[in-house]
């Protein structure tokens, strides 16, 4: 009897299809059937897969890829929400990008890029009270610009900044000021300004701070100058730089007078956001 190359099915030799044909093609079938049998069963969306190394060793089994209806517009993509668990992450909208963003249930978020430049974040009038607090601001840029202009205060007297309500000596910088002196080291505040006045010609000035949501105690670097008059009417500046060495991100601002019992009477603090 002749056999099958690949699968070794007995088939009738030409010579006995007479004798022999019915028990050697019952023989044939049997074969087949045993050697299909694995092909049998299964259910609607069930694959075929292979169970061990042995011929014809197959079963149905239920597909566990990802299935095609998890995707309901265009663009959408396919994020991790936990281990082994795949979630739906909805296209954004034109120009949107993709970031990490750990709030979110794929862990990811589209969202718009800033253009670039400054970003108006808040802007606060000085009409009274001896400090003013800047607060909740967001964690969304890269540095921050405050701007102050139009100020006076009820008399003369020091303005001092501080971050976050730090009383610390975390202020380290380095100034000058209209008589070729200055300087402040390890201050518990940001000396800013030692001429706020109730003069006419009203100060101004701006203070930059760079990479505000560093948490290292040297990463957050300070520039800064002011301008305007003693209430003698005498012209004064101040410029320096220096850093905060607070080792928290810098959420909030505080603006007030040195001595707590000289108001502001005047003035406007625009903070910006810097991309």
């Amino acid at each position: 009897m002749a056999t099958t190359p690949n699968y070794g099915w007995v088939t009738p030799a030409p010579s006995n299809f007479v004798t022999n044909l019915p028990a050697d093609f019952e023989t044939f079938a049997d074969a087949v059937d045993g050697d299909l049998a694995g092909l049998l069963g299964g259910t609607t969306g069930q694959v075929l897969t292979k169970d061990s190394g042995t011929d014809h060793d197959f079963s149905w089994q239920t597909a566990s890829g990802i299935p095609a209806t998890i995707f309901d517009a265009k663009g959408d993509l396919i994020a991790a929400s936990a281990a082994d668990t795949a979630a739906r992450l909805a296209v954004g909208t034109d120009g949107q990008v993709l970031i990490a963003d750990s709030t979110q249930t794929a862990g990811l978020a589209w969202t718009t890029l800033s253009s670039g430049g400054y970003t108006l974040i808040s802007t606060t009038s000085l009409t009274s009270g001896s400090s003013v607090t800047l607060s909740s601001i967001p964690s969304t840029y890269k540095h921050l610009a405050l701007t102050i202009s139009g100020l006076t205060c009820s008399a003369n007297d020091d303005i001092w900044i501080r971050f976050n309500s730090d009383t610390g000596n975390n202020y380290n910088g380095l100034d000058f000021n209209d008589a070729g002196s200055g300087g402040a080291w390890s201050l518990s505040r940001l000396l800013f300004s030692d001429f706020a006045s109730a003069n006419a010609d009203k100060s101004a000035g701006e203070l930059f701070i760079y990479d505000y949501l560093d948490t290292t105690a040297y990463g957050k670097l300070l520039r800064y100058n002011y301008m305007g008059k003693n209430t003698a009417g005498t012209s004064k500046y101040r410029f320096g730089s220096g850093y905060y060495k607070g080792t928290s991100a810098i959420s909030s601002i505080n603006f007030l007078t040195g001595s707590g019992s000289v108001t502001f009477t005047t003035g406007t603090l625009k903070l910006y956001g810097i991309s």
